[in-house]
């Protein structure tokens, strides 16, 4: 749908309509939300996020959950959760942990992720979230105190999700001397920034609106322009402490005394509805259908975990001590659907990850001795000498950087990879050695590349070829492998007296002259070729 307007109307009608056909067939909002989005979106293509919104997608979902989430701890009294805050309090910091560790284990095993990735992965996964608990519980209306014990926990453990996965980001992506120090400081900024403007921006409105500084009509505008402008402002302080900012403010709102939120919390529940819907469809149109696919098996497996493993085990470890019976604990292990942060927030951080670091193929560059690696370089690209990295391990590193390119992802394990013998590659140049390697431009009017057993030359030079000064001088390349380091230097030295280039001036007869002095037991010098012999292009 290429009209803006007509996209953004449709979202809203297909919203009001998943919402009254949850009503009438008493199912969660969320399953016909996801299941029309999804068809519009991947399915037939009419609708796409990103299309709609561009740059602007992730800041309006932000806002939209600063929204949500504030509406949703408006709600929260400490009244309502008389003799279950222990439950509470168990379940937004014992289970937050079982299920963090559960979930980055599953994913770990079954996904093929890095610890890192999956410790990131499952501190997303901890929240639950009031976008999906709320309408839940319109429909399967539990008792009173389990329906207060999962509201509490849906808003609260929200920023505390939030709060984990940005320490665990932290960490990934500070240096190893710092990581623990860099991850303790945000943590720190975070809980302060979130606090001090949460608590501070509750108090001020919950005092405004008790004194009637605000004009009634101007009410409800003006406690939404101040709460977004409270999430943006501590989350440009501190990273994502801005959830926390707003639950909080929230929280103090809901329990001052001589402060009526009635008004206020109509209207944020009328536009949290609207919001809630129509940001479910909005993401589920972003959805790769064969994405899921090309994880296969392995997120079933980790789904299964969450829901049979890590949820009841979290709430089996939460409710030590608070009296709570067996059927009681069922449901509470039943009811943990992730909701909108949690898809906001994976978002969020698959994009900060895109942005620091890179998916493909690469070269890193070291020296090795004495069980030590001594880092030189890394870089984003496949380099000269990978055919050298190419022969000793029997693969494709260029098949395998095209295959990450389209699909996403290699197949190839480093338990695959087996190196065998050794390896030695000769840059042929077309420089003049004798004159300090000045480039030698011109046509070749002979060339005789060398070939043969376990022999490989890439380049694409041919008789009559014109090499120009325009470019980079290398003209291709000589590889030669041999069972050990003595076998490899014969084999390339006969090589290399195959190799006739004639016409321009090449490096050949210089990589003879240096691989006559190479030792064969690896030991190597740091002086200078010219130290050593004469560079003659005649000698």
């Amino acid at each position: 749908m290429s009209d803006p307007l007509l996209s953004l109307v449709a979202v809203g009608l297909l919203s009001i309509t998943c919402q009254y056909l949850a009503y009438k067939v008493r199912l969660p909002a969320i399953l016909p939300l996801l299941i029309v989005g999804i068809l519009v979106g991947p399915v037939f293509g009419v609708l796409n996020a990103d299309d709609l919104f561009g740059d602007l997608l992730f800041p309006v979902v932000s806002l939209s959950v600063a929204i949500i989430l504030f509406e949703g701890s408006l709600t929260l009294k400490f009244s309502d959760i008389a003799g279950h805050g222990n439950m509470v309090r168990n379940l937004c910091s014992v289970g937050v942990v079982v299920t963090w560790l559960v979930a980055a284990t599953a994913a770990h095993y079954s996904l093929d992720l890095t610890w890192q990735l999956s410790f990131l992965f499952g501190a997303i996964v901890t929240v639950t979230g009031p976008t999906v608990i709320v309408p839940m519980l319109r429909t399967v209306r539990p008792k009173t105190n389990l329906a207060n014990i999962l509201r509490w926990e849906g808003i609260v453990i929200d920023p505390i999700g939030a709060l984990l996965a940005v320490l665990v980001f932290e960490f990934i992506v500070a240096s190893q001397e710092t990581a623990i120090t860099h991850t303790l400081i945000a943590f720190g900024k975070t809980i302060g920034i979130g606090s001090v403007l949460g608590l501070a921006s509750g108090y001020l409105l919950g005092l405004s609106i008790r004194k009637d500084w605000i004009p009634h009509y101007l009410l409800n505008t003006a406690v939404l322009t101040v709460i977004l402008g409270v999430f943006a402002a501590s989350n440009y302080v501190a990273h994502e402490s801005g959830l926390l900012a707003v639950t909080i403010s929230g929280m103090v709102l809901a329990n001052m005394k001589d402060v009526d939120v009635e008004d206020i919390l109509e209207f944020k529940e009328t536009l949290s509805v609207l919001l809630i819907s129509g940001l479910f469809i909005l993401l589920a149109t972003r959805l790769n259908l064969q994405s899921v696919v090309d994880v296969g098996w392995g997120s079933i497996v980790v789904l299964a975990a969450i829901m049979f493993v890590a949820r009841p085990l979290s709430v089996l470890a939460s409710s030590v001590g608070t009296g709570l019976k067996l059927n009681e604990l069922a449901l509470l292990s039943w009811i943990a659907p992730r909701g909108i942060v949690a898809a906001a927030v994976s978002a969020l951080f698959s994009l900060k990850l895109e942005e620091i670091g890179y998916e493909g193929a690469g070269t890193v560059e070291f020296i090795y001795e004495d069980g030590k690696f001594f880092f030189l370089e890394m870089n984003t690209r496949i380099q000269v000498e990978h055919p050298v990295s190419e022969i000793r391990g029997g693969i494709d590193l260029v098949k395998e950087q095209i295959k990450i390119a389209s699909k996403g992802k290699t197949a190839l394990k480093q338990s695959d990879i087996t190196f065998r013998g050794h390896v030695i590659e000769c840059r042929i140049n077309a420089e003049d050695p004798s004159k300090n390697f000045q480039p030698s431009p011109g046509t070749i009017s002979v060339c005789h590349q060398p070939s043969g057993f376990r022999t490989r030359v890439d380049g694409a030079i041919f008789q009559g070829c014109k090499i120009t000064p325009y470019y980079d001088s290398l003209i291709c390349k000589l590889i030669c492998q041999g069972r050990d380091r003595e076998e490899a230097i014969l084999r390339i030295q006969r090589s290399l007296g195959e190799f006739v280039i004639e016409g321009i001036t090449t490096t050949i007869d210089l990589h003879k002259k240096l691989l006559s002095y190479c030792e064969t037991d690896g030991t190597y010098t740091i002086k200078k070729a010219g130290d050593r012999f004469d560079i003659d292009k005649n000698s």
